[in-house]
């Protein structure tokens, strides 16, 4: 029986590769700085999930503010002006799909805490930052016919390494249609697979069933 394994670098960062937040109404900026007033948030983490090759910075905020990007067309900016934890200075126009505040023990995403339309393609994580490392995956298709030929590559930072594994169900198209999770290391893995599975794709095939099974083991790790 074949079997196909694919790896991929998941890393995350601060550069808007995929900008969405960054350019607002003023109504989106108001709301990000009576979020900022009302809750004293002098700290956030600067993070693209969506982006690679990039490390998440925590900024101490010395001042925040809007400015006007394009009056006529209702386009504003965030930016936050502060310090690294490192002491480099930071004077950025943020995007708000890629800005973290606090939220109890969680970092989570100043976009989706607003309920603005984003994707930040990422959970919320720990905000010490301390336990979580760059992760990558390692995906064992058993399948003889159907390989795997594309998995997403968002950011996501992993406590510990884990293996699960996973019934699939794909139509000719190559696309997931349902899973069902048969074992997972712990539920911040299952969350992670939980959120990415649908985006794995495999090859088509003209000549497959309408669904055809198999099952994948998904293997975390820390990058090295």
């Amino acid at each position: 029986m074949k079997r196909l394994l694919l790896l991929f670098l998941l890393l995350i960062g601060i550069k808007a590769n995929a900008d969405q937040l960054q350019i607002i109404t003023q109504a989106q900026a108001q709301q990000t700085e009576s979020l900022f007033k009302n809750n004293g948030i002098r700290q956030v983490i600067l993070f693209c999930g969506c982006c690679e090759n990039e490390t998440p910075i925590k900024v101490n905020i010395d001042r925040y503010y809007t400015k006007i990007y394009n009056a006529s067309a209702n386009e504003y900016e965030f930016v936050i002006e502060g310090h690294t934890e490192a002491g480099k200075t930071i004077k950025e126009s943020v995007d708000l799909a890629y800005t973290y505040v606090k939220v109890g023990t969680l970092a989570e995403c100043v976009g989706k805490v607003l309920s603005f339309e984003c994707d930040p393609c990422s959970l919320p994580f720990e905000w010490s930052l301390k336990s979580k490392k760059a992760g990558e995956i390692e995906i064992n298709n058993t399948s003889s016919d159907r390989l795997v030929v594309f998995v997403p590559s968002g950011g996501i930072m992993i406590t510990q390494p884990g293996v699960m594994s996973a019934k699939v169900w794909v139509d000719r198209q190559g696309n997931i249609t349902r899973y069902i999770i048969l074992s997972a290391t712990n539920e911040e893995l299952k969350k992670i697979l939980e959120s990415k599975i649908r985006e794995i794709k495999f090859n088509k095939l003209s000549t497959a069933p309408v669904e055809q099974n198999g099952l994948i083991t998904i293997k975390f790790k820390f990058k090295n």
